[in-house]
């Protein structure tokens, strides 16, 4: 009786765990992740990624953002496996400035083109977490996947519905992250 009061006490005392590192997933997002295990029985993880590139700023631009969040419960745990089911969302934001110089007779015109896509996915993941060593976590993902996004002619980046319609299939994804 003693031993087994110590080892649940012990066990409530090592939480969180908390897990960084990175992760490409088309339902909750790309970029960097972060996770944090609250109990034996649940962990939240997010996903952050931000890209900025100019040759011309402010008139010639790409930008990129997709913030993502899981909420996971676990289905079955051992030491270094972690089977999951989670929903998550994630929203993406992308940018493309472009801009060409008209000239005619004498006079000079800019002419801005700007193409903007705000994209939001949805989703139910499995998720498979295993520890290759002491603090390596490799985790995979596949789910049910609905996307919707605006009318853009951007389609730099995971984009399923480039027509501005929604999109609903299988999704999935993977990533590393480092335990301390």
């Amino acid at each position: 009786m003693i031993f087994s009061t110590y080892d649940s006490m012990s066990q409530k005392r090592s939480y969180p765990k908390h897990q960084f590192g990175i992760a490409l997933s088309t339902i909750s997002g790309i970029g960097l992740n972060y996770q944090v295990e609250t109990s034996p029985h649940n962990a939240l993880a997010f996903t952050f990624f931000t890209f900025y590139q100019s040759d011309a700023p402010p008139d010639d631009l790409d930008f990129y953002a997709s913030l993502g969040i899981q909420y996971q419960f676990n289905l079955h745990k051992t030491e270094n496996t972690r089977y999951y089911v989670a929903p998550a969302v994630s929203f993406w934001y992308i940018e493309d400035r472009t801009f060409k110089i008209i000239r005619e007779n004498d006079v000079i015109t800019k002419v801005i083109n700007k193409d903007m896509n705000r994209i939001y996915n949805f989703g139910l993941i499995g998720g498979l977490e295993h520890k290759v060593m002491d603090r390596l976590v490799l985790h995979l993902e596949l789910g049910l996947h609905y996307q919707t996004s605006e009318v853009s002619d951007d389609t730099k980046f995971i984009d399923r519905n480039p027509s501005g319609t929604s999109f609903i299939g299988i999704g999935g994804g993977f990533g590393i992250r480092y335990a301390f």
